[in-house]
């Protein structure tokens, strides 16, 4: 009797990955509801205490506790997701507005 354990192949993922792609995207559209609800709980009261959108957008991305916490992965691409869904911009297209 063999111990072996199976060994997974490549195409073992891509089929598995076709078979529940539908969950996959749900997962990962709640995961970026609930940064959108924390980013935009960091926002407000940034802004109510005076600074602009950009610049605690720029101040989140800089300085946001990126990770996992409760399940939830706070990547910079999902936090840069959030503020940009709320109108803040990168500095570089914030620049660009500047010169027209």
């Amino acid at each position: 009797m063999s111990n072996q354990k199976t060994l997974l192949t490549p195409a073992d993922f891509s089929a598995w990955q076709k078979m529940n792609a539908a969950s996959i995207r749900g997962r990962e559209a709640e995961n970026q509801r609930a940064v959108d609800d924390a980013v935009i709980r960091w926002v407000m009261p940034a802004i109510q205490s005076g600074m602009g959108l950009a610049e605690a957008g720029d101040i989140a991305v800089r300085g946001f506790s990126y990770g996992t916490r409760n399940g939830i992965y706070f990547n910079k691409a999902a936090v840069r997701r959030a503020l940009k869904s709320i109108g803040w911009q990168l500095k570089r297209d914030r620049a660009g507005d500047a010169e027209e």
